[in-house]
């Protein structure tokens, strides 16, 4: 169903409709986004899963118009208050880049410029998109380092990137894409970096300031155990689409796309036998999906039939809020 849009409430964070980015190598087209279609409702988590290249970093620059030079949005919409920010101008969209919607990315250290102290840093965005003086942006900056428990926040204030750990430099992070109070904070993998237990610090920070600003937050990640953890929905992507959607608790307890299940029996299990080996999916993601004929899984299904070689299936509703694009449902 082409331009499909998932069934929640009416008010919507932002709206993806058919999104479609291509990248130019070599005079030629590749698609990295083919028809990805999806809604998030005001004060939610829609996480996006899937393995590394299947377009889940690429989907959120395009939200960003963050792309590379040969980077293309070829088609579908975006809109977000009012605006399809696939269209408008690069001017409107520097004054919704980091004030409306904010991005929290993989690596710290190398989104923090090492040369200025991340309160230099903090006020930067702060003067950029609010109308206060300098000190007032000085304070603003203090009160969310507080927040976040950024220990002495005045003497951090000060401080280099390098002063600080991965932990604390990703508060950083946090604190610099929630400063100017988004509508919208697009988190790629903000917990990849980090041991398990500031990986939960940081989770835990993500929700109780989603709940006091009311953010929505597109969470992309490949660890399903966080996205248990911190999403109300769950949008399964492989080889630039959306294969399975669905309330986290749906699909968590009831997984339906052969993808899907895959994913879910590679991970880690407690009471395995001594020796067991961990389960993988035989073969990877193509690197293009156009070089695959039918179902873009079909090569790494377990349960592919005929008809899967020839035929690209579709998302459908299976069950109520429960979409799969898999032809064994029709």
């Amino acid at each position: 169903m082409e331009g499909w849009t998932c069934t929640m409430p009416t008010s919507l964070a932002i709206d993806v409709k058919n999104l479609k980015t291509c990248f130019s190598v070599n005079s030629h087209l590749t698609k990295a986004v083919d028809g990805v279609s999806f809604s998030i409702p005001e004060g939610k988590t829609l996480s996006l899963v899937g393995e590394s290249g299947c377009g889940k970093s690429v989907t959120a620059l395009s939200i960003m118009r963050l792309l590379p030079p040969n980077g293309i949005i070829a088609g579908g919409e975006i809109l977000f208050d009012g605006l399809d920010l696939a269209n408008i101008s690069a001017k409107d969209m520097t004054n919704i880049r980091g004030n409306r919607i904010s991005m929290i990315f993989q690596n710290p250290m190398l989104s923090l410029n090492p040369v200025f102290t991340v309160g230099n840093q903090i006020m930067e965005a702060i003067l950029l998109h609010r109308d206060v003086s300098k000190r007032e942006a000085k304070e603003i900056a203090l009160d969310m380092l507080s927040k976040v428990s950024i220990p002495e926040p005045t003497q951090r204030f000060n401080e280099y990137p390098h002063q600080m750990s991965g932990g604390m430099q990703q508060r950083i992070m946090i604190v610099m894409a929630l400063v100017c109070h988004p509508k919208l904070l697009i988190a790629d993998e903000p917990t990849t970096a980090l041991d398990v237990i500031t990986q939960a610090q940081i989770l835990d920070l993500m929700v109780d300031l989603q709940n006091e600003m009311g953010t929505s937050i597109l969470f992309i990640s490949h660890d399903l155990g966080v996205v248990a953890e911190i999403s109300d929905y769950v949008a399964i992507m492989y080889s630039s689409r959306i294969v399975e959607h669905a309330e986290v608790k749906e699909l968590y307890s009831n997984p339906k796309h052969p993808y899907t299940m895959a994913l879910f029996d590679c991970r880690p299990r407690l009471g395995v036998d001594k020796g067991e080996k961990l389960r993988a999916i035989p073969g990877s993601v193509p690197e293009s999906p156009d070089s695959i004929k039918g179902c873009k899984f079909n090569p790494r299904c377990q349960y592919v039939m005929e008809k899967c070689r020839t035929i690209d299936p579709l998302l459908m509703e299976t069950t109520k809020g429960h979409q799969v694009a898999c032809l064994k449902y029709e």
